[in-house]
C-alpha cells in the first residue's frame, strides 16, 4: 500500500475597509460650503454590525471548523474601525493572533497601492502595519515574515528594499502570459504548486488561481439578482471568461447545494494536479465585496468533503510553517523575472466607467484581443491615479516635506485620524498617502470613492496656500522639473471618470422617461451641474498647464500661488462634479432599471478609454516605471 502524498494548503484572507468616517471629518474643516455639505458615505462596517453581519467572526468559525490556522493580512484602517464598532471581535482577534489561530501577513496600513508608493511609503506602510498588529492587538513577531502588496500588485523596483527591510516571503499572483510579461529561470519547473525566486531573493508563495477565484463562480450563480449592482448581468452578457470562449451563458440561479458541489470540484481538481509537498495558496478578500459570509460558507463545506475523500493527505499549514518544512535551500528555487505584476484581471469581466475590461482569458474579443491591454499594463486599473498622486507627491518634495508621516500608529488610532490635529509634517503625508489608496482608483471605483483622492489633494493644495501666505521666506525648491505630461493626464481624467457617469446616467434616464413614463427632470438638473463643474475643472487644468513654464523653480512665490490655487480649483470642481452625479442616482427613479442601463451601456465601450488615453498622454515611450526612478518627473 503506498502512501498518499502530502499536500499543504494555505488558507489566507487579504481584509482591508476605508475610514468611513473620514471624508465626512475632511469635509468639516474646509471653508467651502458645497463641500462642508457634500454627501459622505456610509459606514458600512456599522451597517453590517446592525444587520448581525460579521464575517471576522465567520472566519474564526471556519478555522474552528476545519482545524486549520488562517494566515490574514489586515490593514489599520480595519482595525481601527474594528476596535471602534465590534469591539468584542477585535479582542477575539488578538486572542486568535495570541493563540496561533491567526497567523500574521504583513500589509500596507492603509490600502496603498504600489503604482503609487515611493520606496520610503512602502516601508513606512509596512512598519506601521506591523506596528499596530505587535503594539496594539499583541501578535508575536513571526519568525519567517510575509507581505502581500494591496491587489496583489508587485513591482519588482520594491522587492530588494523588502528583502532588506526584513521580509523573508511575499504573496505572489499566479503566472499567466495573458496579464504579464515575465521569463522563468527553469522551463520545467512547478511554478503553481511551489514557490520560486524573485529580485532580491525573496519567496515568491504563489497563489493557486482556481482555488482562489473559482469561489466566484458559484456565488454569482448563486446570487445573480445581488451581483447585478457590481456589474454581472447574467444572461444579459458574457460574464465569465467560459461565456466568452463558448458563447453559452452558464445556468442560474443555482441552490446553495449546487454551488458548493461546483466549488468542491475545483477543490478537488487541485487536489489530484498537485504534485507531493505542493502547497495550494487560497487567498481573496475577505470582504469579497459583500459576499464573505457565503464564500466562508462554500469554503468550509468544501474542504470539509475533500479532505475526506483520501486524494491526498492535506495540512493546513501557515507560510511560515510551510516555508520551514519545505523549502530547506531557497537558492535552488527558480526564479522569476518580471517588471510588474497583478492579480488582475480574473475570471469575470470589470465594468469600469471608462469601459469593459474581459476577463483573464477571454481572448479576442470584437476583433482585439484583450489580452494586450494586461501584457502592456499590468497595473492598468490604477496607472491614471498617478496623474493627480504624482503631481501632489512633487509638491510636497517642493515644499521641503517628507512623503512620510514618521508617526507612531498608535497615535494615529488614538487620534482618530483627524488629520487637522497633525502638524503639517504629518498632515501632508496623510493626505497624500490617503490618495493612494487603490480603492480611489480600482477596479470598480463608484462616485464617492472617486471623490476622496481630489479631497485631500484640494485640502493639500489649501495647506500649502496658506504656507506660502503666512511664511514670507518659504520658496519652493523642487528636485526635479515637473513633466508637463503629469498635467495633460490630469485634464484628461475627467474623459474617464465624469464623461461615462454623465452619459450612461442620461441613457438610462431617458430611457426611464420613454419606457416608464418618469419624469426625469430632477436627475437631469443634477448632470447638468455636474457638466458645468467638470468644465470648469478642466478650465482650471487648462491654466495649470499655462502656469507651469513660469515657474523659475527658485523665487517666484506668486506664480507658485497661482499653480496651487488653479489645482485646488481643479480639484473642488472634480469633486463637486462627482457629488452631483451622486445626487442624480437619488433623483433617479427605479435604481435597478438605471443599473442594468448603466453596465449594457459600458459592455458597450470596448476597447475601455483608459488605455487610450494613457498611451496618448505618455507617447510612444510609456510612462516612466516608478516614481523612485523619476516618474513624473
Amino acid at each position: 500500500m503506498t502512501n498518499k502524498k502530502k499536500v499543504y494548503v494555505v488558507l489566507a484572507f487579504h481584509a482591508h475597509e476605508p475610514l468611513w468616517d473620514l471624508p465626512g471629518q475632511l469635509q468639516q474643516t474646509v471653508s467651502d460650503h458645497r463641500i462642508i455639505h457634500a454627501m459622505t458615505p456610509e459606514h458600512y462596517l456599522r451597517k453590517r454590525a446592525k444587520e448581525g453581519r460579521n464575517v471576522y467572526r465567520d472566519m474564526l468559525a471556519l478555522a474552528s471548523a476545519l482545524g486549520a490556522p488562517i494566515t490574514m493580512d489586515i490593514t489599520n484602517e480595519l482595525l481601527h474601525q474594528i476596535r471602534d464598532v465590534l469591539p468584542s471581535t477585535f479582542e477575539e482577534l488578538a486572542r486568535a493572533y495570541q493563540n496561533g489561530i491567526l497567523h500574521p501577513l504583513y500589509t500596507t496600513a492603509h490600502h496603498t497601492h504600489a503604482a503609487f508608493l515611493t520606496q520610503e511609503e512602502l516601508l513606512e506602510e509596512i512598519d506601521l502595519n506591523a506596528q499596530f498588529l505587535h503594539d496594539t492587538l499583541g501578535v508575536t513577531e513571526p519568525a519567517i515574515k510575509g507581505f502581500f502588496f494591496t491587489e496583489a500588485s508587485v513591482d519588482r523596483r520594491f522587492l530588494p528594499g523588502l528583502k532588506a527591510h526584513g521580509i523573508d516571503y511575499i504573496i505572489f499572483p499566479h503566472l499567466h502570459p495573458g496579464k504579464s510579461v515575465y521569463t522563468c529561470s527553469d522551463p520545467e519547473a512547478d511554478y503553481v504548486y511551489k514557490p520560486f525566486l524573485v529580485e532580491g531573493g525573496l519567496i515568491a508563495l504563489p497563489r493557486h488561481f482556481p482555488v482562489s477565484q473559482e469561489i466566484w463562480r458559484p456565488i454569482t450563480r448563486w446570487y445573480p439578482e445581488e451581483v447585478k449592482y457590481q456589474g454581472y448581468l447574467m444572461g444579459q452578457y458574457a460574464v465569465f471568461d467560459t461565456e466568452y470562449a463558448s458563447g453559452e451563458t452558464l445556468s442560474f440561479p443555482i441552490s446553495r447545494r449546487e454551488a458548493i458541489v461546483e466549488y468542491t470540484a475545483v477543490l478537488r481538481q487541485a487536489l489530484k494536479e498537485a504534485p507531493d509537498g505542493g502547497l495550494i495558496l487560497y487567498i481573496q478578500d475577505l470582504e469579497l465585496m459583500d459576499f464573505g459570509d457565503a464564500a466562508l460558507e462554500i469554503l468550509e463545506e468544501a474542504w470539509d468533503r475533500v479532505t475526506g475523500e483520501g486524494i491526498a493527505d492535506v495540512h493546513f499549514v501557515t507560510p511560515q510553517e510551510y516555508v520551514k518544512e519545505a523549502v530547506s535551500d531557497p537558492t535552488e528555487l527558480a526564479s522569476v523575472s518580471f517588471e510588474r505584476i497583478s492579480w488582475a484581471p480574473e475570471i469575470r469581466l470589470v465594468a469600469r466607467s471608462d469601459g469593459h475590461y474581459p476577463p483573464l482569458g477571454a481572448g479576442e474579443f470584437r476583433g482585439l484581443d484583450s489580452g494586450n491591454i494586461y501584457r502592456e499594463d499590468p497595473f492598468v486599473f490604477w496607472s491614471p491615479g498617478r496623474f493627480l498622486t504624482d503631481l501632489c507627491t512633487w509638491l510636497v518634495e517642493s515644499f521641503g516635506y517628507p512623503v512620510t508621516c514618521r508617526t507612531p500608529a498608535t497615535v494615529l488610532s488614538e487620534e482618530n485620524y483627524l488629520l487637522a490635529r497633525f502638524p503639517y509634517q504629518v498632515r501632508l503625508p496623510l493626505h497624500l498617502r490617503f490618495m493612494k489608496r487603490a480603492c480611489n482608483w480600482g477596479w470598480r471605483p463608484d462616485e464617492g470613492r472617486v471623490k476622496r483622492p481630489y479631497l485631500h489633494a484640494y485640502m493639500l493644495a489649501d495647506c500649502l496656500l496658506l504656507l506660502l501666505k503666512l511664511r514670507e521666506e518659504m520658496a519652493p525648491k523642487p528636485p526635479k522639473v515637473l513633466d508637463g505630461r503629469l498635467l495633460e493626464g490630469l485634464s484628461r481624467l475627467p474623459e474617464l471618470t465624469i464623461d461615462p457617469r454623465v452619459a450612461y446616467l442620461k441613457f438610462g434616464l431617458e430611457r426611464q422617461r420613454d419606457e416608464r413614463q418618469f419624469d426625469p427632470s430632477e436627475a437631469l438638473r443634477e448632470l447638468d451641474y455636474a457638466k458645468d463643474f467638470r468644465a470648469k475643472a478642466e478650465a482650471a487644468s487648462r491654466r495649470l498647464i499655462e502656469i507651469l513654464p513660469k515657474l523659475d523653480y527658485h523665487e517666484n512665490r506668486g506664480h507658485w500661488m497661482d499653480f496651487l490655487l488653479e489645482l485646488r480649483e481643479h480639484c473642488r470642481n472634480i469633486f463637486l462634479a462627482s457629488e452631483h452625479i451622486q445626487r442624480a442616482w437619488g433623483h433617479g427613479g427605479d435604481v435597478e432599471f438605471l443599473v442594468v442601463s448603466m453596465y449594457k451601456y459600458l459592455y458597450d465601450i470596448y476597447p475601455p478609454i483608459g488605455p487610450k488615453v494613457m498611451a496618448e498622454v505618455w507617447g510612444p515611450e510609456g510612462p516612466p516605471p516608478g516614481i523612485n526612478e523619476g516618474i513624473g518627473y
